[in-house]
């Protein structure tokens, strides 16, 4: 029989290969192939072979037809096992695939919880930053109102006690007004009754009483104009007054301290300030060169200094942290009240020192006190025990335990101690700059284990006066934010102005403008190769300018540098197309090498502006006056002026005008003539009528009873008709 070949279609396992059944005839019968994939095998294919007796055709086929199903069965079977594991791995995977996916949605609805978590804390963030900027704004619009209230209720308070005081005043003169009346009544009464008396008489001598009434009408003249005069006076006590009571919003009396470097009041009130203004200052340690350039310094740190009559803060000592310091067995320890306690026996030879205040260096250390070079000042040193002993030295080298003052060396010093001293007052020597520290000084003459056991404190206050008896210290000092600007000034007086009003609000009008020259702003040369050339640079955005040659740079000195003259410097043209600024050097460059040397040499200059511009610099939280004493300045990296407007003491500055007012009221016959006067004539002087009884001549004295006698008008005319 020919080989029968029976391909099984549609059965998939495991490849691309359907199983394949060849039958053929065999010496031994007939033998069956089946090919197919191997499932085991990951698809391989395998060839199975089985042996069958011979048989009829048709049996045979049919014995091959079922041994090909029982194949195709095995294979279907194993499909089918092999579909079943791929299911459950598909199943497994889609289980995996499921779990992931929850895990995902789980991870993602985690992920937009905390995202509305986020967004919501955002959003509470966001309304607890505008309820926090508003709870400040409404801070700050309460402490102003405070602050308002608070001037509010002491202007109240003021015209309260001004309103007293002048009721009491006005009770005074009223009791004095009524007293008055009732004497002139009662001289009234005296005078009709003496008239009705002489009445007859008088008509008898009507001659007499007509020349009488001319003398009344003289004495009445006379005593008109003195009234007229009376009232001139009283203008101008009124005008004295108002001068001393020079009222701040009608309220309160104001003390005016004009520009200086230290401003003292002796009739401050202790509340807060009305009013400071701090002024611009602009420096140069000599004259400028294009390649020796002097640095132009101005003020950048500002603090103003407010404090009574003793001008040393014992808080600002060196060693504040601890409060004692210990050297070569000496001790200083700082105490209540001022005080500094020494005690020890020093434990070497030669002379040493204690810094108490400033720095070891001769620097300006002590500007704080506000003191400066030409400055006098009056030290006193209060003892208890024995701080100081005397060293029998003849020079201050030698000389025992003491307080040295130092200014810019060691040479220029104050000392006050024991066995050799410098009482009292001393004038800061123009060749030192400030003074740089206050050391307690231990002299080459005190031996190796001398004891100093006392305690001792100081009172420095400026000028020529000692003060009666120690001085505490009182003050504040009130930092001013300058915001990173500079307060300057030029030659010809222009000069920034910081002004702090009675609330605390600082504003700094700037007149003084600043400007860097550098290679890349528009350069040109004018005039080259002749005398009269020189270098431009314009800036067209800015007018704000006055031309002028009174200006400051770091290189140049001003000088007008116009197309026909040869002066070298640097001068501000300004017109409607903008600033100008003109450099002339010694010898013209090209433009090119003016430019690279400017990049490696930057110029700057200070000038005018033509308006002022204002900056808000915020608020500051104003310090309570000392009283009655005040010392007010500015304590600066670069010295400069101030002023003040304080409150000044009410009863001081009442006791002021009302003794001025009484002094401009006084008539001015009296003590002295200002005017000759004749036997006969009569004169107004303490608001009453005299006679002139003998010639009084220019400057000389009026001596009631000697030269005048009281009178009235009524008294001389009834001494006519007698």
């Amino acid at each position: 029989m020919a080989d029968v070949t029976v391909e099984l279609g549609n059965a998939y396992i495991g490849s691309a290969y359907s199983p394949v059944v060849v039958i053929s005839d065999t010496a031994e019968g007939h033998t069956v192939s089946i090919t197919s994939a191997d499932p085991e095998a990951q698809g391989q294919l395998v060839t199975q072979s089985y042996t069958v007796p011979d048989w009829s055709d048709e049996e045979a086929e049919r014995e091959a037809q079922e041994a090909a199903r029982q194949a195709a069965e095995s294979a279907r079977e194993a499909a089918e096992d092999e579909r079943a594991e791929a299911e459950q791995a598909r199943a497994a995977a889609e289980s995996g695939r499921a779990n992931a996916e929850a895990e995902r949605r789980g991870y993602e609805q985690a992920r937009r919880a905390d995202e509305s978590a986020r967004v919501a804390a955002e959003q509470a963030r966001q309304a607890a930053e505008s309820a926090r900027a508003g709870a400040e704004s409404v801070r700050q619009s309460a402490e102003q109102s405070r602050s308002a209230s608070e001037v509010e209720r002491r202007q109240a308070e003021h015209e309260r006690r001004v309103a007293e005081e002048l009721r009491a005043q006005a009770e005074d003169a009223r009791q004095s007004a009524e007293e008055a009346r009732e004497a002139a009544e009662q001289t009234r009464q005296a005078d009709t009754a003496a008239a009705i008396a002489r009445a007859d008489a008088a008509t008898a001598a009507a001659g007499a009483a007509t020349t009488a009434a001319q003398a009344a009408t003289t004495a009445a003249d006379t005593a008109a104009q003195g009234a007229d005069e009376a009232a001139e006076r009283a203008d101008t006590a009124r005008e004295a007054i108002d001068s001393h009571l020079r009222w701040a919003d009608g309220n309160v009396p104001v003390g005016h301290l004009p520009e200086g470097g230290m401003l003292q009041a002796d009739d401050a009130y202790a509340t807060l300030p009305i009013g400071a203004t701090a002024y611009g200052a602009s420096t140069q340690d000599g004259t400028p060169a294009p390649d020796a350039p002097v640095p132009i310094a101005s003020v950048t740190d500002l603090s103003l200094m407010l404090t009574g009559r003793n001008l040393l803060d014992t808080e600002r000592w060196v060693y504040v942290e601890e409060d004692t310091k210990t050297v070569n067995g000496v001790t200083i320890t700082r105490e209540e009240d001022g005080w500094f306690r020494v005690s020890g026996a020093r434990d070497t030879t030669g002379q040493f020192s204690i810094t108490m205040w400033g720095s070891g260096a001769y620097e300006p250390k002590m500007q704080w006190m506000g003191l400066h070079p030409g400055d006098d000042i009056y030290v006193t040193v209060e003892t208890e025990g024995t701080p100081f002993v005397d060293g029998g030295g003849s020079s201050s080298a030698a000389n025992g335990t003491c307080i040295t003052l130092y200014g810019s060396t060691s040479s220029v010093s104050r000392r006050y101690c024991g066995g050799f001293a410098d009482e009292g007052a001393w004038t800061i020597p123009a060749s030192t700059n400030y003074l740089s520290r206050i050391v307690y000084y231990n002299g080459a003459n005190v031996p190796v284990g001398t004891e100093v056991n006392g305690r001792f404190r100081l009172t420095i206050v400026r000028g020529t006066e000692a003060p009666a008896a120690y001085i505490p210290y009182e003050g504040s000092t009130l930092p001013i934010d300058l915001q990173g600007h500079e307060l300057r000034s030029l030659p010809d007086g222009t000069r920034d102005e910081l002004a702090v009003d009675a609330l605390g609000h600082v504003t700094l009008t700037q007149r003084v403008g600043f400007k860097e020259l550098v290679s890349s702003d528009v350069w040109q040369v004018q005039n080259s190769g002749t005398a009269s050339w020189y270098y431009e640079v314009r800036y067209a955005s800015d007018t704000n300018g006055v031309q002028t040659t009174d200006l400051l740079s770091n290189r140049y000195v001003g000088a007008a540098i116009t197309n026909t003259g040869t002066d070298k410097g640097i001068w501000l043209v300004v017109s409607g197309a903008g600033l100008y600024f003109r450099i002339r050097e010694d010898a013209e460059k090209s433009l090119a090498d003016f430019k690279t040397w400017l990049d490696s040499n930057p110029v700057t200059v200070i000038y005018p502006l033509a308006t002022p511009v204002s900056h808000d610099l915020g608020t500051v939280t104003l310090p309570t006056l000392p009283s009655p004493d005040l010392t007010a300045w500015p304590a600066t990296d670069v010295p400069t002026t101030m002023a003040l407007d304080y409150e000044r003491d009410i009863q001081t500055a009442l006791t002021e005008a009302r003794d001025e007012a009484m002094a401009a009221i006084a008539d001015p016959d009296g003590p002295t003539a200002t005017a000759n006067h004749a036997a006969g004539t009569y004169l107004t002087m303490g608001g009453r009528l005299y006679k002139v009884t003998t010639a009084i001549a220019t400057g000389e004295a009026i001596v009631p009873g000697t030269n005048v006698t009281a009178t009235t008008v009524m008294a001389e005319v009834l001494a006519l008709t007698q």
